[in-house]
């Protein structure tokens, strides 16, 4: 059985996410089809925001959706 989470997408909820799941920067990136440096630069602060588009692939990679602030 998949389970789904819907959250808010922020830094922290991304760390957790990833992390919960036993992914790194390079594999995370891999599934959602974006680069390492992208979710890396995010979850440290260094991006501010996500596109919609990137939001939904990673979403989709860790089995969540996403509610963009």
């Amino acid at each position: 059985m998949t389970h789904y989470f819907i959250c808010e997408l922020t830094p922290t909820s991304l760390h957790i996410l990833r992390k919960g799941q036993g992914l790194s920067y390079v594999e995370l990136g891999k599934l959602a089809g974006v680069s390492k440096d992208y979710i890396e630069s995010f979850e440290n602060g260094r991006r501010t925001s996500i596109g919609i588009k990137t939001a939904r692939k990673i979403g989709k990679a860790l089995g969540a959706q996403f509610i963009l602030a």
